[in-house]
C-alpha cells in the first residue's frame, strides 16, 4: 500500500514483544512505548544523578539544564524557537487547559500591561492596609500601581464589560468544562457547530465578519477547537486560528469591539500528525506526550505564543516561581521567566527527562511526523472502506461509519474510525457487545462517546433531550448501557499508531466478517487491498434503505469461516483405563457411565460434609431424576477465595453474605490490587475445601504441597495469639476492609501464581452493602461478601444445556470439526459441567424449562425465600476452562449471538436480610417461583 511504512514491521519483535499476541487499536487513548525508550531512560537515569532544580549542587543543574534543553527540543518538534513560543509543562492536555481556564482574563482589564513584567513585578492583591490582631503583622504596608501587575485584580476594571468563551461543539470534555471557570468569571458562553462555523469561516465570506483585531477592545474573548477530533479524526484546518484572531466570529456571536484569542487543543492532532506551529496562529496550544510516544503519562504542556501571554492574570504562586516574598504582608516578585512563574512548585523532571528519549524514538523508528501521518492514515483509509463495502447476505450495510470526508486527504482526516455495527434487519449491535468479543480475539479497542458529547451527539443523531432521558435511564459515561430504545448511546472506535501494521488491520477486518456479518446465498465482500473504493460505494454503506420491520432475522457469526478455540476443546472424556477399578455403583448414573474421580471434569473439589466420593456429575443428574417433574436444586457450589476453584457440598449454611465462607478471602498483588482470573487464568487451579469441623481451609495447587489455613484470622497455638494485619483494598469499586493471612499462605500463592501475591480475609465487622438494593425494602441492606454484585448467582441447568446444543450447532458448519461430540452418553455431562463451571454460580436447578428464570422476581429453595436482583452479564471470564485454566473463545460467542448484547445468563439472588441467618440449604430441596415479571 502507498504511504505504508513496512520497515516498522522489522523492528516489532524487539521494540514492541509486549504487543505479542495483541491487536492494539486505541492509539488516541494512547499510544504505546517502544522498548528502547524504556532501556535509554532506563540507562539515562542509572548514569546520571538529577536533583531537584530549585537546588544549586551540579545535580540541580544538570536538572535544570536538561529541562531547558527539552523544551526547546519540543519547540524544534514543532518547527518553532523560543523566539516564537514558550513552554509550560503541566499534568497533561487536561492540566493545560484547566490552566488556561484559570488564569484567562475575560474583562480585557490586563491587555495595555503585560502578564509578566520583570520591570515592575513587585505584587499587592489591594490597596487596603493589611488588618492583623497580631500587632508584628500590622506595619510597612505599601500600596503600588497595579497597572502592570497580572497576577491580581485591578480594582479599576471592576465595570468592564465580561468576555465569551466560544467552543466548538465537537470539542474534548476537558474544553468543555472550560466554560465553567468563564462563567465563574462573568463571561459569556457561546457553543457553536462545525456547521455554522464552517459558514462563518468559509472564503470569500461577507465583509462585515472581518472585524480587524487591532487588541484594543473592552474585553477579551477566547475561541477553542480541536486539531483533530479524538472522536471521528476530522482535522480542523489551523487558518480558523488567523479568521478568529482577525473577528471573524464578532459579527454572529454579538461581540464586536473585543479581542480574540484562540486555544487549539492538539492532543490527538499531534499524536500522528505534523503540527507546524510557525504556521499556525494559534495563541495557546495544548498537548499530551503520552499520546505521542507512550510515556511519560501525565505529562503535557500549554504552548505558549509569544504576546499572547498580556492576557493571562495568574494568583497563586508557588514554590520556585517567585524572586521573593513576605509571609506578612501582601507582598511578592515573580520570576522573569514565564515557565517559571507558571510551573508552580518542583516541575516534574524526571518525566520530563524521559520526553527526550520519546522524542528521539519518533524520529528513530518512524522517520518524521509527516511519514508517521502518511503511514496511520493509510492504514485507517485501508480498514474504513473495507468496512464500508461489507455487507450482509440481504445486502444491508455491516457497518454505519461516522466520518466527514471519508478519508480522501490525509490533511484533513486522522487515523481514527469510529463506527456502529449494523444486524441485517438494521438493528444496532450494541458497543457493549462489540468490546467484549474483541476481548476474546485479543483486539483492544475503546466505545463509549470518548469524553466528546458535542461529536456523539451530531453523529448519532442524538438530541439533547434524549442524552439527558438517557441519564434518568441510569446511562453514565463509561458504562454498558449501549442502546436506550433502539438507539446507540455510543460507538465503537478504532485508532492507528506509527507502530501499527497491515496485519493489525486485517486482525480487525477478520473479526468483523468472523462475528458480525450474516451470509445467506451472498457472501460478504472479502477484504482487499484496494483502498480506493468508489465514493459510491462508500456513500451506499451509510444510507441504505431500512428493510421491513416485520422481518425479524437471527444475528449469527459467519457460518463458512473457521473459528478457533471452541468451548472445551481442552475438556477430553476420561481414558477408559481410567475408568478401571472403580465401584460400578459410584459410576452408574441413568445408565450412563460417570466416575466420581473424572480428570475431565474436576472443576469442583471434593467435599466433606456427607458427600465422600460424590461428584457433581453423578449427583445433579440423580437429584433430578428423583425430583420427577419438581423444579430442584441439584448443585450447590461456594467459591471460598475470589476467582480461585469452587467447592462443591451437598448442604451448607447460608450467612449474613451469602452462602457461609463464600468469597470471603482474596488474593492481591504486590501493590494491593485484587487478582482475578482475566488475568491470572491459573488462579482456577487453586482448590480451596473448607471443613468447619477442624476450623481449616485447605489448598491445592497441581505440583505443590497442600497447604492448611484457618478459618478465622486469630488464632490461638501453643499460648501464643497471632493476629492478622489489618489492611484496606478495593473489590468492585468498593473499598473493603481486610485482614493479612500472613506469610506462609503468602509464599505459596506467589509459588502457584509466579508472582509476589498475599492472601487477605474479609473483616467481618466491616460491612459492605450489595449492589441490588432496589429489589428490597427502602429500609433494608443486604450485605456483600467479595462477590462482585450479589450475595448468590443460580444457573439453570436447561438453559446451560441449551447453550451447549447451539455451540454444538455452530460448531457442525464450521470448516475445521472439533473434538466435541453431543451424545447421549458421559461425554455430554462431562460437557455440561465444565459449562456450568465456567459461570461460577452459587445454586444450579433443573426440571425447568430453559431461560425461564429470566422472568423470576421472587423464589424459594426448600424453606429459604429469595428475591431477585436481575440477570448477570457476562463478560470474557467464561471462556476460562475452569479444569485447565485455558482460554477460549467459547462460550462468549455462543451466548452472545442468541442472548443479546448485554449477554446474560444466570440470575442474582438477595436474602431477606430480617430473616434467620443461620438457615440451612441443601441440595434436593425443591425450588417454587412465588413472583414473576
Amino acid at each position: 500500500m502507498q504511504g505504508y511504512n513496512q520497515s516498522i514491521e522489522a523492528c516489532l519483535s524487539t521494540e514492541f514483544s509486549h504487543l505479542n499476541g495483541i491487536t492494539y487499536l486505541d492509539h488516541t487513548g494512547t499510544t504505546l512505548y517502544a522498548a528502547s525508550q524504556l532501556t535509554n531512560y532506563h540507562e539515562d537515569l542509572m548514569h546520571n544523578v538529577y536533583g531537584n532544580p530549585h537546588s544549586g549542587s551540579s545535580s540541580s543543574r544538570l536538572s535544570m539544564d536538561t529541562v531547558e534543553q527539552v523544551r526547546y527540543r519540543i519547540l524544534q518538534h514543532f518547527n518553532t524557537t523560543p523566539d516564537l513560543h514558550s513552554v509550560i509543562f503541566t499534568s497533561g492536555c487536561t492540566g493545560a487547559l484547566k490552566l488556561l481556564a484559570n488564569t484567562f482574563d475575560w474583562s480585557g482589564c490586563n491587555v495595555s500591561g503585560s502578564t509578566h513584567n520583570a520591570s515592575d513585578s513587585t505584587h499587592n492583591a489591594s490597596d487596603s492596609t493589611h488588618n492583623a490582631s497580631d500587632s508584628t503583622h500590622n506595619a510597612m504596608e505599601t500600596t503600588q500601581d497595579t497597572s502592570a501587575s497580572p497576577g491580581n485584580p485591578d480594582h479599576q476594571c471592576r465595570n468592564v464589560s465580561s468576555g465569551l468563551f466560544c467552543y466548538l461543539e465537537d470539542n474534548h470534555t476537558s474544553v468543555i468544562g472550560m466554560r465553567e471557570n468563564a462563567k465563574e468569571k462573568g463571561a459569556q458562553v457561546a457553543a457553536i457547530s462545525t456547521e455554522k462555523i464552517d459558514q462563518i469561516l468559509q472564503d470569500g465570506a461577507p465583509s462585515s465578519y472581518h472585524l480587524q483585531n487591532s487588541q484594543t477592545g473592552t474585553s477579551n474573548c477566547l475561541f477553542a477547537y480541536p486539531g483533530q477530533s479524538n472522536f471521528s479524526g476530522r482535522k480542523y484546518p489551523l487558518s480558523w486560528c488567523t479568521k478568529v484572531k482577525q473577528g471573524q466570529l464578532s459579527y454572529t456571536l454579538n461581540c464586536s469591539n473585543s479581542n480574540w484569542y484562540v486555544v487549539l487543543d492538539a492532543a490527538a492532532l499531534a499524536s500522528t500528525s505534523q503540527l507546524d506551529l510557525s504556521n499556525c496562529m494559534a495563541d495557546f496550544i495544548t498537548v499530551s506526550f503520552y499520546k505521542m510516544f507512550g510515556f511519560p503519562t501525565g505529562l503535557g504542556a500549554l504552548i505558549i505564543r509569544k504576546g499572547a501571554e498580556q492576557v493571562l492574570r495568574k494568583v497563586y504562586f508557588g514554590g520556585g516561581t517567585v524572586l521573593a516574598y513576605l509571609s506578612g504582608e501582601q507582598f511578592h516578585a515573580p520570576k522573569k521567566s514565564l515557565a517559571e512563574w507558571f510551573e508552580d512548585g518542583t516541575v516534574p523532571f524526571l518525566d520530563i527527562v524521559a520526553v527526550r528519549h520519546g522524542l528521539d524514538v519518533l524520529q528513530r523508528l518512524a522517520g518524521s511526523m509527516s511519514s508517521i501521518q502518511q503511514h496511520t492514515f493509510t492504514l485507517a483509509k485501508y480498514v474504513h472502506n473495507n468496512m464500508a463495502a461489507y455487507r450482509h447476505g440481504n445486502g444491508m450495510s455491516v457497518a454505519r461509519l461516522y466520518c466527514h470526508n471519508r478519508f480522501d486527504d490525509n490533511n484533513m482526516q486522522g487515523p481514527i474510525i469510529n463506527f456502529n455495527l449494523l444486524r441485517p434487519n438494521g438493528e444496532f449491535v450494541g458497543y457493549a457487545e462489540v468490546d467484549s468479543l474483541a476481548a476474546l480475539h485479543d483486539i483492544h479497542l475503546r466505545t463509549g462517546c470518548f469524553c466528546n458529547t458535542g461529536a456523539c451527539q451530531k453523529y448519532l443523531d442524538l438530541s439533547s433531550q434524549q442524552v439527558k432521558d438517557n441519564y434518568q435511564a441510569g446511562h453514565v459515561c463509561g458504562d454498558d448501557m449501549d442502546i436506550i430504545n433502539g438507539q446507540p448511546t455510543g460507538s465503537i472506535r478504532i485508532s492507528f499508531g506509527y507502530m501499527s501494521t497491515k496485519q493489525d488491520a486485517d486482525h480487525f477486518l477478520q473479526f468483523i466478517q468472523d462475528c458480525f456479518v450474516k451470509r445467506s446465498s451472498l457472501s460478504a465482500s472479502p477484504i482487499t487491498n484496494d483502498v480506493n473504493v468508489k465514493n459510491k460505494e462508500m456513500e451506499n454503506a451509510n444510507k441504505d434503505e431500512a428493510i421491513d420491520k416485520g422481518e425479524t432475522m437471527v444475528h449469527e457469526t459467519a457460518a463458512d469461516n473457521d473459528r478457533a478455540n471452541i468451548l472445551l476443546e481442552n475438556s477430553h472424556p476420561p481414558h477408559k483405563t481410567e475408568m478401571q477399578g472403580k465401584d460400578q455403583s459410584e459410576m452408574n448414573v441413568l445408565g450412563k457411565v460417570v466416575s466420581s474421580d473424572l480428570e475431565g471434569s474436576t472443576f469442583a473439589s471434593k467435599i466433606d460434609v456427607g458427600c465422600h466420593g460424590d461428584r457433581g456429575i453423578a449427583r445433579g443428574v440423580e437429584a433430578a431424576r428423583n425430583a420427577g417433574n419438581k423444579m430442584v436444586l441439584t448443585n450447590i457450589y461456594l467459591y471460598p477465595i475470589k476467582s480461585c476453584g469452587a467447592m462443591e457440598v451437598c448442604e451448607w449454611e447460608l450467612g449474613p453474605r451469602g452462602l457461609l465462607y463464600d468469597r470471603h478471602w482474596m488474593i492481591v498483588n504486590s501493590s494491593g490490587v485484587c487478582l482475578s482470573q482475566k488475568r491470572e487464568s491459573k488462579m482456577c487451579l487453586i482448590k480451596p475445601d473448607i471443613d468447619l469441623n477442624t476450623g481449616m481451609m485447605t489448598l491445592t495447587y497441581p505440583g505443590l504441597k497442600t497447604l492448611e489455613v484457618p478459618l478465622e484470622t486469630s488464632q490461638v497455638a501453643a499460648g501464643q495469639v497471632t493476629v492478622s494485619k489489618l489492611c484496606h483494598s478495593k473489590v468492585c469499586g468498593d473499598r473493603v476492609e481486610m485482614l493479612d493471612c500472613g506469610d506462609t499462605v503468602a509464599e505459596w500463592l506467589s509459588s502457584a501464581l509466579g508472582k509476589s501475591c498475599r492472601l487477605l480475609q474479609q473483616n467481618d465487622n466491616f460491612k459492605r452493602d450489595c449492589k441490588f438494593k432496589e429489589v428490597l425494602a427502602s429500609d433494608q441492606k443486604a450485605q456483600l461478601s467479595l462477590a462482585q454484585e450479589s450475595p448468590y448467582l443460580l444457573l439453570n441447568r436447561s438453559s446451560c444445556k441449551v447453550l451447549l446444543e447451539n455451540i454444538h450447532e455452530k460448531s457442525s458448519h464450521m470448516s475445521e470439526k472439533r473434538s466435541i461430540v453431543l451424545s447421549t452418553g458421559q461425554e455430554k455431562y462431562v460437557e455440561i459441567e465444565n459449562l456450568l463451571g465456567r459461570f461460577r454460580g452459587n445454586f444450579v436447578i433443573d426440571n425447568v424449562s430453559s431461560f425461564q428464570e429470566d422472568k423470576w422476581k421472587k423464589m424459594q429453595i426448600g424453606q429459604q425465600v429469595f428475591m431477585v436482583g436481575g440477570l448477570c452479564t457476562r463478560c470474557q471470564m467464561i471462556c476460562i476452562n475452569q479444569d485447565t485454566a485455558e482460554r477460549s473463545k467459547e462460550p462468549l460467542m455462543t451466548l452472545t449471538t442468541f442472548r443479546g448484547k448485554r449477554v446474560p445468563f444466570g440470575i442474582h439472588l438477595l436474602r431477606d436480610p430480617s430473616l434467620s441467618t443461620s438457615a440451612m440449604i441443601c441440595i434436593n430441596d425443591v425450588v417454587t417461583v412465588m413472583d414473576i415479571s
